[in-house]
C-alpha cells in the first residue's frame, strides 16, 4: 500500500462496505455506539446534495458525527508527553485545537476519496475495569479489493461523565498515539525546543505514515 493518510483509511473506511457482527444488547456499548457512528455518517454521505461545496460539506459532516467522540484533549496531551508540563496553559490549548483542527480537516479531504472497502467488526471483548476507570477496545478489519486485510483497534475509554471517547488508533500494527508523540518529540528537536514553532507547525502538518501490505486473504 502507497504513503496514505492512515487517520483517514482508519477512520472512514468503516463508512464504505460496512458489514457488521455485533451482537452487544447494551445500545450504549463501545461497539454499537461506533457503528452507530458510522451509520449516521454513512447516511449524511449518501444525502448530500450535488451542489453542495464538497470541502465544506465533509468537515462539517466529520465534526457533527465522529468529532464529540474523539477526546483531542487527552491525545494531544499524551503527544506532548513530557513537554505538557513544560508548556504554559495557553501552548496546551493552542496546541490541543490545532490538533484537533489538523486531524477534522485531515479526515474530511480524504473522506471523499475513499473506494470500496468492507469493513469487519470483530467479537467484542468486553470492557476491563481497573479501579473506577473503565475501558474497552473494539476490533475492525478492513479487506481491500486488492486482497490485503488490515487491523484496527480503537482504544476507547469512559470519562467522568459516563460517556465512551476515543483515546486511540492502533492501525496494521502501528500505534497512532505514539507515532504522534514521537513526531512532536522529533519536531521538538528540529525546532530546538521552541514548542511554539512545533505548534506552528502542527498547523499545516498532514501526518502520513508508510504502511506495507496488509495479510494476504486466503
Amino acid at each position: 500500500m502507497k504513503k496514505m493518510s492512515v487517520l483517514i483509511f482508519a477512520i472512514f473506511a468503516v463508512c464504505v462496505g460496512y458489514t457488521a457482527s455485533v451482537t452487544a444488547a447494551d445500545p450504549r456499548s463501545p461497539d454499537i455506539i461506533i457503528k452507530g457512528l458510522t451509520d449516521e455518517l454513512v447516511t449524511i454521505i449518501k444525502e448530500r446534495d450535488d451542489d453542495t461545496a464538497q470541502a465544506d460539506f465533509y468537515r462539517v459532516a466529520v465534526e457533527n458525527t465522529l468529532g464529540p467522540f474523539i477526546d483531542f484533549r487527552s491525545i494531544s496531551r499524551r503527544v506532548m508527553a513530557k513537554h505538557y508540563k513544560i508548556a504554559s496553559k495557553e501552548q496546551r490549548k493552542r496546541f490541543s485545537d490545532s490538533f484537533r483542527e489538523s486531524l477534522l480537516n485531515t479526515y474530511a479531504n480524504g473522506l471523499a476519496g475513499l473506494t470500496d472497502q468492507e469493513v469487519k467488526v470483530l467479537p467484542f471483548r468486553g470492557i476491563k475495569k481497573k479501579g473506577k476507570k473503565e475501558r474497552a477496545k473494539v476490533d475492525m478489519e478492513i479487506h481491500t479489493s486488492d486482497g490485503n486485510v488490515f487491523p484496527i483497534t480503537y482504544a476507547i475509554y469512559k470519562n467522568k461523565v459516563g460517556d465512551w471517547k476515543l483515546e486511540n488508533i492502533i492501525l496494521n500494527g502501528v500505534n497512532l498515539g505514539l507515532t504522534f508523540r514521537n513526531q512532536f518529540n522529533e519536531s521538538h528537536r528540529v525546532n530546538d525546543g521552541d514548542i511554539d514553532k512545533v505548534i506552528d507547525a502542527w498547523n499545516v502538518k498532514l501526518v502520513k505514515i508508510d504502511l506495507k501490505g496488509g495479510k494476504q486473504n486466503k
